[in-house]
């Protein structure tokens, strides 16, 4: 997954594919790692973060969404005409 969204980043370029990239590889090394016991695991405390990470890339994304597409210059621009 990790790998889908460095591609993705070159292709859309949205905000949580930078973001969630890395977060997922790093992941990924991580659990290895742990696999052959070089690096301790709780699992709980693992998952509960990289979907934080996750979740908190995604919602960051919101605002900018607006500005990219052209919502929140639709709204300065309604606001200006009514005065």
């Amino acid at each position: 997954m990790g790998v889908g969204c460095l591609v993705n980043v070159s292709r859309c370029g949205r905000l949580h594919c930078y973001i969630t990239g890395p977060v997922f590889l790093l992941a990924g090394a991580y659990v290895v790692l742990a696999e052959f016991s070089l690096l301790p695991m709780d699992g709980g405390i693992f998952l509960l973060a990289v979907l934080g990470i996750t979740t908190l890339a995604c919602l960051a994304e919101l605002p900018l969404r607006e500005i990219q597409e052209g919502r929140l210059e639709v709204v300065i621009l309604t606001v200006w005409k009514r005065r």
